[in-house]
């Protein structure tokens, strides 16, 4: 049985507690041995419920769930789960275990351990902590597990994830599969081996068992090692509202899903059979955080690549202490599947997110919300695509300009701009001074910011920005080819903005960049051919760049200034700049509350970053003091 909307919010608090704890050990053991029959929040709304009538219960102290497979077998090491904590009571956990801590992403996949000893090595799932199943035949055909002969004179037990990356999922098994992990449980359950799935699967490290070490060196272990590891990073101090944002962040920018963060004193602790209490899993979900609400209507934006995206208006409400009335819709296949449109009944999550979401159909639309006019669809089914319009050129403008540093051309001048028949980049590359001043609105001051501050970028072929990033803002390559991407390929191909190789040898070579199919290949080397066009629109030669990914100054992890975000304002200096660089910081454009210090020429003229930092308690320092403080 499957539990859906008001089903399951409106009958479990009128059943007994017997009836609880067997529906909690039903959906357990459906969750890690077949399919689940409720949601991640609808499970945890259920425990805390649990909680709250009986604290003691011993259903609350269960891990994972029993194996039903016959390979199951008593675990060399105890694999425990870890207590959650609400945000209301993680600064009480924070006060009694006090930092430096390590905080990493707990990933969605399914839990398994890894042992190598005697040069053999075994891999087991969690079950309920002691017994798990013994998957040790799929270690040839899954990703991210170093082979023996590259760890021949270490032994070591390490804990990771078996997990899918979310790009993979979608472009490859989303029309077939109901979701990642469902995948990776059924893969690790079968009795058949299905090796041209299990490619996909990879076993991500978030803990070394041994050789004993504490936290953040674990993680260094793994890597020296050659194992993938878990997004994390050490931290002097946590909070709340720290937490909230590190989750919200990684969620976005993650590969992996990612269903809460990991946050563990960095200490070295004696093992016990029960979950550790120098360790707690935050995940942000609340039970006043559900709510569901009527659609009222769906309405379409253009994103710079050409995408219509939906956003669904719901009557309000209030749900984690803000006010909702406009949620994402994704895509438009979202949409068309599941009848969104007036009239529809939603249930509405907010998580650590700042942005609600749809968790499920309540009560599908008589019909779909979707686009007014002619659209056609993308290749994969999941998106709305339209021929670039004025919105989409606006929107892919101010990407471009913002991200090379240009001030002054907001959404507003870019209208503006458009409607005077200056509608593309190249378009406004072109522009002289007395174009921009025939401009209703343009005084001479502001005409000359942005003019000067395009020539400025334009100067010596576009020396100032990386070769990379020009091509990922140029839009040339469309969704999902930026900067981080396209470095990958100069990486290991120098020369393919020269390479004469015909389109199909392009392809192949591009096909063996990691991360690369046949169908971004494709995608990147037609995208190619238009940024050598988009180039010379511009006036960047393009064959005289050296791709700047091969001259970055390397980032010393152990340098004073590691991971710290610099803000420049009045000025750049270039030399100060590859000192920050070479000791591990990093220059960014804009100040916010992660930014570590901005660098004004001039301390005493309050620009609008330096007021912003001092608003936000970011210190500003003078070119010599920074230096001083941190160089010397």
């Amino acid at each position: 049985m499957k539990y859906t909307g008001n089903q399951f919010n409106n009958n479990y608090k009128n059943m007994d507690l017997g009836d609880l704890v067997k529906l909690i050990r039903r959906a357990s053991d459906a969750y890690y041995n077949s399919s689940p029959i409720m949601t991640d929040t609808e499970f945890d709304i259920l425990r805390d419920y649990v909680e709250e009538i009986a604290p003691d219960h011993p259903v609350l102290k269960e891990i994972g769930a029993p194996v039903k497979s016959r390979k199951k077998v008593s675990l060399p090491f105890f694999m425990p789960s870890m207590d959650k904590v609400k945000p209301e009571s993680l600064d009480k956990w924070l006060a009694k275990y006090k930092g430096p801590y390590v905080v990493s992403a707990k990933l969605d996949g399914v839990s398994a351990l890894l042992v190598k000893s005697n040069n053999q090595q075994k891999l087991y799932t969690r079950g309920n902590g002691s017994v798990g199943q013994d998957i040790s035949h799929l270690i040839p055909y899954i990703s991210s597990i170093p082979e023996l002969k590259d760890t021949k004179n270490i032994d070591y037990v390490v804990r990771g994830e078996l997990i899918i990356k979310d790009s993979d999922f979608e472009e490859k098994f989303s029309s077939q599969k109901a979701n990642a992990r469902n995948m990776v449980s059924g893969l690790v359950t079968r009795k058949t081996v299905n090796k041209q799935e299990l490619k996909y699967t990879h076993f991500v490290v978030y803990e070394v068992i041994e050789p004993s070490l504490i936290p953040s060196a674990q993680m260094e272990f793994a890597l020296k090692n050659g194992f993938e590891v878990v997004h994390s990073e050490k931290n002097k101090v946590m909070s709340v509202e720290k937490s909230s944002n590190t989750l919200k962040e990684w969620r976005k920018n993650d590969d992996y899903s990612i269903d809460g963060i990991i946050i563990s004193q960095d200490g070295i602790f004696e093992r016990q059979n029960s979950n550790p209490k120098h360790s707690v899993a935050f995940k942000m979900v609340l039970s006043d955080q559900t709510k569901e609400s009527t659609v009222t209507g769906v309405t379409w934006t253009t994103s710079k690549h050409g995408l219509k995206k939906p956003v669904v208006q719901i009557e309000p409400i209030h749900i984690g202490g803000v006010t909702v009335s406009n949620i994402s819709g994704q895509n438009g296949r979202f949409i068309e599947s599941n009848m969104i449109g007036k009239g529809a009944i939603v249930e509405v999550v907010r998580r650590g997110d700042v942005i609600p979401y749809i968790e499920r159909i309540i009560k599908p639309a008589k019909k779909a919300s979707m686009p007014e006019g002619e659209y056609e669809w993308t290749a994969t089914k999941v998106d709305i695509v339209v021929p670039k319009d004025d919105e989409s050129r606006e929107k892919l403008a101010l990407a471009f300009f913002s991200g090379i540093g240009v001030d002054g051309l907001g959404i507003g001048n870019l209208k503006k701009f458009g409607n005077a028949g200056y509608k593309t980049i190249p378009d406004i590359f072109s522009m002289k001074i007395h174009n921009i001043l025939n401009i209703d609105g343009f005084k001479e001051k502001s005409s000359l910011k942005i003019y000067n501050g395009i020539q400025d970028i334009k100067k010596n072929n576009f020396e100032k920005v990386p070769i990379e990033k020009l091509m990922g803002l140029s839009g040339t390559f469309g969704r999902g080819l930026g900067e981080k991407r396209i470095k990958e390929v100069f990486k290991k191909y120098p020369d393919i903005l020269i390479n004469d190789d015909n389109e199909t040898e392009l392809i192949e070579s591009v096909k063996s960049v990691q991360g690369f199919s046949t169908k971004t290949a494709t995608q990147f080397v037609e995208g190619l051919e238009k940024f050598k066009q988009f180039a010379n629109n511009i006036g960047l030669k393009y064959e005289n760049r050296v791709n700047s990914s091969l001259n970055d100054p390397v980032h010393k992890k152990d340098g004073n200034l590691y991971g710290k975000s610099i803000v420049f304002t009045g000025g750049k200096d270039e030399n100060l700049m590859k000192q920050i660089v070479e000791n591990g910081g990093e220059i960014s454009n804009s100040v916010n509350s992660k930014t570590f210090a901005v660098i004004s020429k001039d301390p005493a003229k309050l620009s609008g970053k330096s007021k912003k930092a001092v608003g936000l308690g970011v210190p500003v320092y003078s070119i010599e003091v920074f230096k001083n403080m941190y160089l010397k």
